[in-house]
């Protein structure tokens, strides 16, 4: 939000040259508009002006990282997951601490066996990286910087391959958030629990500007 320098009464303080000083507490990092609206009178007619600003990251901040996770059965909501259900997950990086900067986020999320990914399904909802939900293109690997990106790996010793997903900075007091649908394989094997173990914990890892070195790598 933004507020004129006021006295003592409450009013803003003209300067010496007529100028007005204007004081910013932006409420997250990250690009945005400030808008000034002069309303008409007797005297002149209404006028707008629009300012691009950047709010940058107080790197002395420390980011607060924080994830959550969510799964919904778009096949039979409330109900127990059956062989050919199709299943939407959702995954949330949040940081928490106001001013900071948590850059180059990437998501990544074991997928159980017993589960195929949609891989058209896969998205990212992240505005300040460029990505307002669009969906993600696959490739063989990915960095944290090939956001607009994901990787699926092949299957590990445990039969789950790894989602991975470049989610860009998250200023405090934002989030980005990765969805993707997977379908229950058919044909599973209801006696090895290893088989059938919807259960799957997704993870986040990042960087911080450096306090040192604010404008340097991080």
């Amino acid at each position: 939000e933004a507020n004129f320098v006021r006295d003592e009464d409450g009013q803003p303080v003209r300067g010496e040259d007529g100028s007005y000083t204007l004081v910013l507490d932006p409420t997250a990092v990250g690009h945005g508009e400030l808008t000034f609206r002069q309303e008409p009178n007797g005297a002149y007619t209404g006028s707008t002006w629009v300012y691009d600003v950047i709010v940058r990251p107080d790197a002395t901040v420390a980011p607060a990282p924080a994830l959550a996770k969510r799964a919904e059965n778009l096949t039979r909501p409330g109900g127990l997951t059956q062989p050919g259900d199709r299943i939407r997950y959702t995954v949330t990086a949040s940081n928490g601490a106001k001013g900071s900067l948590w850059t180059d986020a990437v998501v990544t999320d074991p997928l159980p066996a017993c589960l195929e990914l949609d891989e058209r399904s896969v998205r990212l909802d992240n505005p300040s990286a460029g990505a307002a939900g669009k969906p993600l293109s696959k490739a063989p690997s990915v960095a944290a910087s090939d956001v607009g990106k994901f990787s699926l790996a092949a299957p590990a010793a445990d039969g789950r391959p790894v989602l991975t997903v470049p989610a860009g900075d998250v200023g405090g007091g934002s989030s980005a958030t990765v969805s993707f649908e997977c379908t229950v394989r058919a044909g599973l094997d209801f006696s090895d629990p290893a088989a059938v173990d919807l259960g799957n914990v997704a993870s986040a890892e990042g960087k911080r500007p450096s306090p040192d070195d604010p404008d340097g790598p991080d």
